[in-house]
């Protein structure tokens, strides 16, 4: 556990703790209880202790991959991640936009011939929950819950382009592919986060076994062996035992 690990922990565990308190008041720590023992926590006490388990289960898990990187691989060929950012014209009715509409398509082409793509979003896009990020969605994968129009559209695209206009239930869109770089999107850590997210959801068993790889490699003993079956068999590993039996 490093100085910045805690210091990343105990500023999660505030701000966390300032959430629970804005959403149920002077209460807010018997909620928080209850969320922590149903996890095998004593309480409120021990949430820098669960942090700090999820942060080094989080660094275990990536050390991992980095040695297995054909997992990493394997998501990158099926997902085909993406950042994207887009700038939203929204109309009442898409397939008859009015003068107005039509017009505010026209002025975002012109602005975007001098000012980048995130300045443009940020100006000109209805999109209010992507105007703060510069009209940037993150990062997704193609099997995210964008509607399809913009999904096909967004997923024809090479990196760095901006599509034309692509209309949907909302109005109308210019999409723009901001990177699909494997070693860029890796070296993010909110963006590797979505990817380790997919492998874990892709391969259920993996969590279980990367922790047991990881104990083998610092060499953990059991004292009662009827734990260690019982482990074993609920991250399912055969016991050599059974098969001299």
């Amino acid at each position: 556990v490093t100085k910045e690990m805690k210091e990343e922990v105990k500023a999660s565990a505030e701000a966390m703790a300032s959430y629970y308190k804005s959403l149920y008041g002077t209460h807010y720590d018997s909620y928080m209880n209850m969320q922590l023992q149903m996890l095998g926590y004593e309480g409120v006490d021990e949430l820098e202790e669960f942090l700090m388990d999820q942060t080094r289960l989080d660094q275990i898990i990536f050390e991992y991959l980095e040695k297995n990187d054909t997992l990493v691989d394997a998501v990158f060929k099926k997902y085909q991640p993406r950042v994207i950012s887009h700038i939203l014209v929204a109309c009442d009715d898409p397939a008859n936009p009015t003068d107005a509409e039509k017009a505010k398509m026209a002025e975002i082409k012109k602005a975007l011939k001098d000012k980048d793509f995130g300045t443009v979003a940020a100006e000109y896009s209805d999109d209010t929950g992507t105007i703060s990020t510069n009209g940037s969605l993150g990062l997704q994968l193609n099997n995210a819950s964008l509607v399809t129009e913009f999904l096909n559209a967004a997923w024809k695209l090479e990196n760095g382009k901006t599509s034309d206009w692509v209309k949907t239930q909302y109005g109308y869109h210019l999409i723009k592919i901001d990177e699909t770089s494997q070693k860029k999107i890796m070296n993010d850590e909110t963006y590797r986060a979505t990817i380790i997210s997919q492998i874990l959801s892709d391969n259920t068993d993996l969590k279980k076994k990367i922790v047991w790889d990881k104990a083998e490699q610092l060499n953990v003993k059991f004292s009662d062996e009827t734990i260690l079956k019982e482990m074993k068999a609920y991250i399912g590993i055969k016991d050599e035992t059974e098969d001299k039996e």
